[in-house]
């Protein structure tokens, strides 16, 4: 029976097939739409736990410069029985931090010196921070809104 061709493998069969390989070439929509869901949701959790480690990093570079700064305060004070008056934003004869995400301010003078970390434009979502170093050694830490308080003369707590 040569040349006989088996049932069903005429026109209907082979088209059958091409629409199947046609099928498999590619995704389906609800298949990319599966895979845009999962991808928008890892983004979801992604994206703020990655910002709040840059702040997290941000926030601790503003601590080593204070460190550094606190450290020079406390030596000055030692030496002269009171911390040095800021001449302008910074008192002279103590070096000034210049991290990229911060600007270091000082208030005050004598008895407790405050030291303000006020966020760069580059660290829009920084808070400002502040330390205030009494004639004890003590050192407040504020953040926000409680710097004001700290920069016009309050001690902070």
């Amino acid at each position: 029976m040569k040349g006989m061709s088996r049932p069903g493998a005429g026109r209907d069969a082979g088209s059958r097939q091409e629409c199947r390989t046609g099928r498999q070439r590619g995704f389906t929509l609800i298949e990319l739409g599966v895979v845009l869901a999962v991808l928008a949701i890892l983004v979801a959790i992604a994206v703020p736990t990655y910002l709040r480690m840059v702040a997290r990093a941000r926030e601790a570079e503003a601590q080593q410069a204070w460190s550094m700064v606190k450290a020079e305060l406390w030596s000055y004070f030692l030496q002269n029985g009171q911390f040095p008056q800021p001449s302008g934003t910074w008192p002279s004869g103590i070096d000034q931090p210049t991290p990229p995400n911060w600007d270091f301010t000082a208030r005050g003078g004598g008895t407790q010196i405050t030291v303000v970390a006020q966020p760069t434009t580059q660290n829009r979502g920084g808070e400002t921070l502040c330390w205030t170093l009494d004639q004890n050694g003590q050192v407040s830490t504020n953040r926000g809104d409680a710097c004001n308080s700290a920069q016009s003369g309050g001690s902070g707590s």
